[in-house]
């Protein structure tokens, strides 16, 4: 981070105009950045959304399968069993891929915040001189964020996995569906060996 800022150049604007154009370009990065943001997050929770709807049909398409009359013929159960491990195995691996992007899209919006922290901190260093309430002028969210700087590792991981809920649901759902594809074919292998 200290790298980000040192390729900021400390400007004294010497002109009404030039500080009005640092001020705008300011504001438009932090615009940019913040529309980037509720852009990402808007991407993953349809990500998110498909999965659940695509779980949810696989799901109850197996059950409607499952509870047929058609479900008592050895044909069909035979058909019917590898249908099955093919869509429990097709879950998961969609979830996981699914697991991966979002929290690849949780890092880049983590990277855009921090972005959009550091052009405020900038902001606020340029401009405190022309308006000295800049000086003291933090979100909560800044507060915050400044406080779990100095809380230990372990209560600050914990605050990240609260807050990155949608992912998280994502990895539990890919667990499920692990554990019903491990459950289907033990009872799979069980049914063959009596």
């Amino acid at each position: 981070m200290a790298n980000e800022e040192e390729r900021f150049v400390r400007l004294e604007p010497s002109t009404i105009e030039a500080s009005a154009a640092l001020r705008d370009l300011f504001l438009a990065d932090l615009e940019r950045l913040e529309e980037s943001i509720w852009r990402n997050e808007e991407i993953g929770e349809k990500r998110f959304n498909f999965f659940v709807t695509f779980a949810t049909a696989v799901g109850g398409g197996l059950v409607v399968l499952w509870t047929s009359d058609r479900s008592t013929t050895d044909t069909f159960r035979a058909a019917l069993t590898k249908a099955t491990s093919v869509a429990l195995v097709t879950l998961l691996v969609f979830g996981l891929v699914s697991y991966r992007r979002m929290m690849h899209r949780d890092s880049v919006t983590e990277e855009y915040k921090r972005e959009i922290r550091m052009i405020r901190r900038k902001y606020r260093d340029v401009f405190q001189a022309e308006c000295l309430e800049l000086e003291d002028y933090k979100l909560e969210r800044e507060i915050k964020s400044e406080i779990a700087e100095h809380e230990s590792n372990l209560k600050h991981l914990a605050t990240v996995l609260i807050w990155a809920n949608v992912s998280l649901t994502l990895a539990l759902l890919g667990g499920l569906a692990l554990g019903a594809l491990l459950c289907f074919c033990g009872a799979k292998r069980h049914k063959q060996v009596k």
